[in-house]
């Protein structure tokens, strides 16, 4: 099951705890973006086992590039090892690809450092966009109209 983090908020403070020790980043930085998504563009997925979450994402405005023309994107795609190969993050994908699609998006963006994943789902290599920090990663774009390969 994708949980909508919007549609559970007694989860929010431990989903924004998995992410943070996923990416290192503060779990306040999660939490804030979690508590605002009624109110902005920004949307948070995990999915859950019998231990707590085994995979999730997040949609939003911008994530820590130079790049804010290019909006929305898909950030903090993470599957714990134990659920990688289940397609997992093809299902989380699918399910933010799907929502921004009805809301009137017609493509989604992230930024990445994988390609082979990306590649084979529909996803294509953008460029290169400078970080805020002032090193580079890979920007890859998705039209939403197309359907997954």
């Amino acid at each position: 099951e994708i949980v909508d983090l919007a549609n559970r908020p007694a989860l929010r403070d431990a989903c924004a705890e998995w992410f943070s020790s996923k990416w290192g980043i503060p779990a306040r930085i999660y939490a804030e973006s979690v508590a605002e998504e009624a109110f902005t563009a920004a949307k948070w997925f995990v999915v859950l086992d019998g231990t707590g979450a085994i995979g999730g994402l997040g949609v939003i405005a911008n994530n820590f590039h130079r790049r804010t023309d290019l909006t929305p994107k898909i950030c903090a795609v993470y599957v714990e090892p134990r659920a990688r190969g289940r397609g997992v993050a093809r299902a989380l994908i699918g399910r933010a690809c799907a929502e921004l699609s009805a809301a009137g998006w017609e493509r989604v963006c992230l930024i990445t450092g994988h390609d082979c994943f990306y590649g084979h789902s529909g996803w294509k290599f953008y460029g290169m966009a400078e970080e805020n920090d002032g090193g580079w990663i890979r920007m890859c774009v998705r039209r939403l109209n197309e359907e997954e390969k």
